[in-house]
């Protein structure tokens, strides 16, 4: 039976003290959940931090994942202060906060491992930035670090987004609502390789909860066992360690109401191997076809993805991506604005943080997602598949910018940088698509051209995967 923890301080003074707030009330709860496996010489330090703040929480809980030296028997020291010992076997600290946040009992939870220790009044802190936003799902910490590295590390203005690069801890305050409506016992992110925390702050702020720093840093303790040193030593791994492996990914693809090219285009859907319950599917209609969309539409509702949206689109008109561009540049330009307002529409439905944009003419090998995120940095914006333009003679990746680019002639290798690429097989990231809108009205009619340019001033790095090589089924263009 869970005990509540007395509102007595570690030196037995009242714990609500003169100037600071009263006693938390019903909205304002925070459960502790310390996660623990062989920290028992740190374990003393993490609980009295815990049982000193200024503002009490609910119900403080130690979990023990197999320690094998003397966690237990330091846990079980603080039992009659109401401190609850919970031992568990999974070696899975993932799996560890996930249950845990289901069972504790505040409208707040703050998993801490045991080797940190927490100022007086780090929630007292928190809680006061959390009232100040009905929508707030998580507050954060600065690092102020200690034992092998000290040093103050600022969170408070981060340079990137939440999705290209983690300023939230595994020590951040979580509303418990907002960690559980987003259904993350469905991710198995790798322990040993991911940092979890990451994973799960991505889940919570990309469902719509907004975060908050925590003007109370964290005290983060640095030393040679600790998770996050053993995987700088190992060498970190992008997509390991922000836990792409489980990322969702939105595939958006216009159709122009090419009969011949429908069969392709669901062959690879059906064939492609990125897990469907990992794919959200936005099928754009254009073509202007009744038929062509109850057939497109039927499939749609056979399908085995689980996250599918059919789009019916009277952008533009019929046949007009069939249509000879050469030497009609009005008419390029009119093919242009339409797919630019397709995927600008599509972008502003988008739901995850990665979007692949296929093109109905474009046939990518069946791993292109994973080849693609595998090209993923903290600055890359995009990464594309290598195909040639509808030309035949140049693939469709240039160098330069708007207005005097140069396609390239041959096929590289691996990955390489570059300046711009068309939107045939491209993984965006969200948090790019969202500052940008696609127009044909800038240094040139080309949409993506102008996009790109707009990427690179924003200070983002562009790629090309020569190995993931599409065909370009080019039909009559």
């Amino acid at each position: 039976m869970t005990r509540s923890i007395p509102r007595r301080s570690v030196s037995g003074t009242p714990s609500v003290r003169k100037g600071t707030k009263t006693a938390p009330q019903a909205d304002t709860t925070v459960s502790v959940a310390i996660i623990c496996h062989n920290y028992g010489r740190f374990l003393r330090e993490a609980v009295d931090s815990v049982l000193a703040q200024t503002l009490l929480p609910c119900e403080v809980v130690i979990v023990d994942d197999a320690s094998t030296d003397d966690t237990e028997a330091v846990a079980r020291e603080y039992e009659a202060r109401g401190v609850r010992y919970v031992r568990v076997d999974t070696g899975n600290v993932w799996i560890n906060r996930i249950r845990i946040t289901e069972q504790l009992r505040g409208k707040w939870v703050l998993c801490l491992d045991a080797d940190n220790v927490l100022p007086a009044n780090y929630l007292e802190s928190a809680m006061n930035v959390a009232s100040q936003d009905q929508r707030c799902g998580a507050v954060y910490p600065s690092l102020a670090r200690f034992g092998d590295d000290v040093r103050f590390v600022d969170l408070s203005s981060p340079q990137l987004p939440l999705s290209s690069a983690n300023y939230i801890d595994a020590a951040a305050v979580y509303r418990r609502e907002a960690v559980m409506q987003t259904g993350l016992t469905n991710y198995s992110p790798d322990p040993k390789n991911t940092a979890e925390d990451w994973v799960m702050a991505k889940r919570v702020v990309g469902a719509g909860w907004t975060s908050h720093h925590n003007p109370v840093p964290v005290h983060y303790r640095v030393h040679d066992s600790n998770k996050h040193a053993k995987r700088i030593r190992y060498g970190l791994n992008y997509f390991d360690d922000s836990g792409l492996s489980c990322e969702p990914v939105t595939i958006v693809v216009p159709l122009a109401g090419r009969w011949h090219l429908w069969s392709g285009t669901r062959e690879w859907l059906e064939s492609q191997t990125w897990p469907q319950s990992q794919c959200r599917l936005m099928l754009i209609d254009n073509s202007h076809d009744p038929a062509f969309g109850e057939v497109v539409r039927d499939w749609a509702f056979r399908c085995s993805y689980e996250d599918i949206r059919y789009i019916r689109s009277t952008t533009g008109r019929a046949g007009l991506a069939d249509e000879q561009r050469t030497g009609r540049p009005e008419h390029d330009r009119e093919v242009h604005r339409t797919v630019a307002g397709l995927y600008n529409a599509a972008f502003r439905e988008n739901g995850t943080d990665y979007v692949l944009t296929l093109e109905d003419d474009i046939e990518p090998p069946v791993d292109a997602i994973e080849q693609l995120l595998l090209g993923m940095e903290p600055r890359v914006a995009a990464v594309s598949g290598a195909y040639l333009h509808r030309d035949g003679s140049r693939y469709l990746a240039w160098s330069g910018h708007a207005g005097k680019f140069q396609l390239h002639s041959s096929r590289g290798s691996g990955l390489a940088t570059i300046t711009g690429c068309g939107f045939g097989c491209l993984l965006i990231r969200r948090s790019v698509t969202q500052s940008l809108m696609l127009t044909t009205d800038g240094p040139t009619p080309f949409y993506d051209a102008n996009a790109f340019d707009s990427i690179q001033q924003l200070g983002w790095e562009v790629r090309i995967n020569w190995s993931v090589e599409c065909k370009h089924h080019a039909g009559a263009l």
